[in-house]
């Protein structure tokens, strides 16, 4: 589980990240992101219906991710808030896969040291 400094968790926050944030793809998720300039970058971790109609199987993906942001926040820069959406593919997809995916997109948006 991430810190509760690295938790972004108000809706308002959440909003003006989805709002004015910049958007980068990847198959397994969506990341959006804010510039902030906060000492601590934040995340929120979002799994619709569209992921699975089963809520275990959405609190997987977004355990998986989570985890995966845990295990490698030290390398993240500070000052962003982020936005990361899963999408139906992640079901199929082992914890090894879903973090290669998130190191490959922070990497390719910046956000890693």
């Amino acid at each position: 589980m991430l810190t509760r400094p690295h938790r972004l968790t108000a809706t308002k926050d959440i909003e003006k990240v989805w709002k004015r944030g910049h958007y980068f793809s990847t198959p397994v998720f969506g990341l959006k992101i804010l510039r902030t300039g906060a000492p601590v970058s934040r995340f929120a971790v979002v799994a619709g219906l569209q992921v699975h109609k089963r809520a275990v199987k959405r609190n997987l993906a977004k355990r998986r991710i989570r985890e995966a942001l845990r295990k490698h926040i030290m390398s993240i820069a500070p000052g962003f808030d982020s936005v990361i959406t899963a999408r139906a593919s992640i079901v199929g997809k082992s914890y090894a896969e879903i973090e290669e995916t998130l190191v490959w997109a922070l990497h390719k948006v910046g956000l890693l040291i």
